[in-house]
């Protein structure tokens, strides 16, 4: 089928992605957060590229785990040019695949699933461990020939395994865009999952040849154990994409660059406001037929007044309600920034001694700095620092404790830095 003209999708081998835990659960800080990590990311300016994420959950208390998405803003204009109309949206194909996946339960919420995805002109792996994404990549169709396509892959399950935080692969799903044949390449794939001692069982509508999996895949320490594997129904994620943008999980990358996003809602708020003056107009040419037609239909005309008034008073309510809401979105982003300016400058200010384990920062506007130091005129050192913020009112230790590690004497610390 033909793309609609309003929505773009990027592939996963055209992004930089990272799956990484912030230390907040604050939607603004967050989005600061992203915005600061992207640029220790990628060797280019604020201006260069455009960031989004998805906050796919909190695994541990007081973290966030995020999808982030980083793409040159170069690239995203020359897809924009070669499109032609504007598009109302730009999403990342790897969190359409990523919802599409949990929303037909494709992936099982416990267990560990490879799943790759095929398209024509590149393809995508991702390890979900339960329904968290941990691993993510892209191949191009260069890569996609055969043996050397599935080397590729076997790589990529190699650099998952490096990471010993990692679960063991469970399962493994293979898809593939509606508008491709995969027949050519589906013996190797079937032959790549299959071990040469024991056949996995086999889904209703897969099927199942071939040699190898285990000697193929060292990135799984026992083939026998994948013991689900298909392939499922073609998918288009154009066909997908309103289906997917629920209440219960939206789509919440948008590569869109700002300026334009920026354009969509003035000219949103000029709709509304065009709207309210138009109303405004009506009254008043119905004040004036009050007082032309009074001595005729003064009780028909009054009533009719209050209809549309009670009309006109709702939609006047509606673009209220919108620019309180705009003053809101200003001021939760002004307090991001501060806090992500207030972790900066504590992080410039940590001496080489000192290790710092972690950094809480609670609703009462207390900065919590607690980490270890090789002895207490560091811990000291340290606060004299803290003092000299433009952000901190008062400095003081909270506990301060000596340890023995391998015959050496360290400090356990905790400061607290206060905002107010």
């Amino acid at each position: 089928m033909d793309k609609p003209k309003d929505i773009i999708i990027i592939p996963r081998y055209q992004v930089t992605l990272r799956f990484i835990e912030f230390p907040s659960t604050d939607s603004s800080e967050i989005k600061s957060m992203a915005e600061f990590q992207a640029l220790k990311e990628l060797p280019y300016s604020k201006e260069e590229i455009i960031t989004g994420f998805r906050n796919i959950g909190s695994y541990k208390k007081g973290f966030s785990y995020i999808m982030l998405a980083i793409v040159k803003r170069q690239l995203v204009e020359e897809m924009m040019a070669q499109r032609g109309p504007k598009p109302e949206n730009i999403k990342l194909e790897t969190e359409l695949l990523y919802l599409y996946l949990l929303k037909k339960s494709i992936v099982k919420q416990d267990k560990v699933s490879l799943v790759i995805n095929i398209q024509k002109d590149y393809s995508e792996i991702m390890i979900i461990d339960k329904t968290k994404p941990v691993f993510s990549r892209g191949l191009t169709i260069a890569e996609k020939t055969g043996k050397e396509w599935l080397e590729e892959i076997n790589r990529s399950l190699i650099s998952y395994r490096r990471d010993r935080n990692n679960r063991e692969i469970e399962e493994a799903v293979v898809m593939h865009s509606s508008t491709l044949s995969i027949e050519n390449i589906k013996p190797d794939i079937e032959a790549f999952f299959t071990p040469r001692q024991k056949a996995p069982p086999v889904k209703a509508g897969m099927n199942g040849a071939g040699s190898g999996f285990a000697q193929a895949n060292p990135a799984i320490k026992d083939a026998t154990a994948v013991k689900p594997w298909s392939f499922t129904s073609p998918v288009n994620f154009y066909e997908y994409k309103e289906d997917l943008n629920s209440i219960s999980l939206p789509l919440e990358i948008d590569l869109l660059p700002a300026e334009y996003i920026d354009k969509r809602l003035s000219k949103e708020s000029a709709r509304q406001a065009l709207v309210t003056y138009f109303l405004l107009f009506i009254a008043v040419a119905m004040l004036g037929s009050f007082f032309v037609f009074k001595a005729h239909e003064k009780n028909e005309t009054i009533l009719a007044l209050f209809e549309k008034i009670d009309r006109m008073q709702n939609d006047v309510g509606q673009l209220n309600t919108f620019l309180r809401k705009t003053e809101i979105l200003k001021s939760q982003k002004e307090e991001g920034e501060r806090s992500i300016n207030i972790l900066k400058e504590c992080y410039e200010f940590v001496p080489q001694d000192i290790s710092l384990g972690a950094m809480d920062y609670d609703n009462s506007g207390i900065l919590y700095c607690k980490g270890t130091a090789r002895d207490m005129p560091d811990v000291f050192n340290f606060i004299k620092a803290l003092e000299k913020s433009k952000y901190f009112k008062k400095v003081e230790v909270k506990y301060a404790t000596k340890k023995q590690m391998e015959n050496q004497e360290f400090t356990d610390f905790n400061i607290a830095c206060f905002t107010h």
